[in-house]
């Protein structure tokens, strides 16, 4: 990596999570590394010109097949390196002053069906054997009926938990806003069987440093006897996603090849479809578009979602690729 990257990020990094800050670091290599192919040379910032960048977005959108919200978020990255390494004499000029930023993608974020999220659910909660089965269940209901993302599961906290007043705070969402969401009665009644388990004397009072403590916690592989007590981490709520999330698509199929009912054999594959390259990310938009499809109003699913920008939200407002598929399949003779 390009010394001058380091001393970028090192000064942008006040109140930055780590996460932004490695797609930061993320982005800046991997157009280092191409400009680097290109030029047959070392990365020399005070080489790089404006024609460089209009190769780089090309070579992304076209050769690479990146979305324009991701081209967009490494052009991100990038202005603002540039503008730093202007200030700092590592450039001449910025490269990137008048680059404009590609129109979105129209399309709404793929969701998931109704059935899908519902076969999850139950799938999530059948295995009795499983240590884990009562804490998975809740942090699956989380992201399914509260919309939270990966990491404000994995940051919440004990006293973030309000069960009488059927809320948790997020008390860090991305770019630091907190927001407090209410909880369906499902998800509710998953995560206070799960606090039971979880804290037996009850939740710590406030004032009480335990209150402190994480909500979901996951095995330390690196201690002897493996102690259930550090984090859970994004990693494994990922990897439980897919692990269930195959299993679901294997259910559903088999009921699928069972079912003679046309109607529901079609429902249960296109279901299991849905489930292909879905991530816990999808169990947020689907929430999303559930709500707005029961008569919720943009502003509320932006404060659910924590959106900074209501722009941001209206994309659930545009049809998804499945409903557009959907819909040429109706327009047929």
């Amino acid at each position: 990596m390009h010394e001058s990257f380091g001393r970028y990020i090192e000064t942008f990094s006040v109140g930055k999570s780590i996460h932004t800050l490695r797609a930061i670091r993320s982005d800046l290599q991997r157009f280092a590394t191409w400009w680097e192919e290109r030029m047959q040379q070392p990365f020399t910032p005070e080489l790089v010109r404006d024609r460089d960048m209009t190769a780089w977005q090309i070579y992304r959108q076209v050769e690479s097949g990146a979305k324009p919200t991701t081209i967009n978020r490494e052009l991100s990255s990038l202005r603002g390196y540039c503008a730093w390494a202007v200030k700092h004499g590592c450039m001449p000029t910025n490269p990137l002053a008048d680059m404009r930023v590609l129109p979105p993608d129209p399309l709404a974020p793929r969701s998931l069906p109704i059935l899908a999220i519902d076969m999850l659910l139950r799938e999530v909660g059948k295995d009795a054997t499983n240590i884990f089965r009562q804490r998975d269940e809740a942090l699956i209901a989380l992201l399914a009926y509260a919309g939270l993302r990966v990491q404000e599961v994995c940051d919440l906290q004990l006293r973030d938990i309000d069960l009488a007043g059927e809320t948790i705070t997020v008390r860090r969402g991305k770019g630091g806003k907190a927001r407090r969401v209410p909880l369906h009665q499902s998800c509710l009644k998953t995560l206070a069987a799960y606090l039971v388990l979880r804290c037996p004397p009850g939740i710590p009072p406030i004032g009480d440093p335990a209150e402190r403590r994480a909500v979901f916690l996951g095995m330390d592989i690196t201690q002897p006897g493996q102690p259930i007590e550090n984090p859970i981490s994004p990693q494994v709520i990922q990897r439980l996603f897919r692990r269930v999330a195959q299993q679901t698509q294997q259910r559903l199929l088999a009921d699928a090849h069972r079912t003679s009912i046309a109607t529901r054999k079609q429902s249960l594959i296109q279901a299991a479809q849905s489930l292909t390259e879905a991530s816990p990310h999808s169990l947020r938009h689907s929430l999303a578009r559930r709500m707005l499809h029961n008569g919720a109003t943009i502003v509320e699913v932006q404060k659910v979602l924590g959106h900074s920008r209501l722009e941001t939200t209206a994309r659930y407002l545009m049809p998804n690729e499945d409903e557009i598929r959907d819909a040429i399949n109706r327009s047929g003779l």
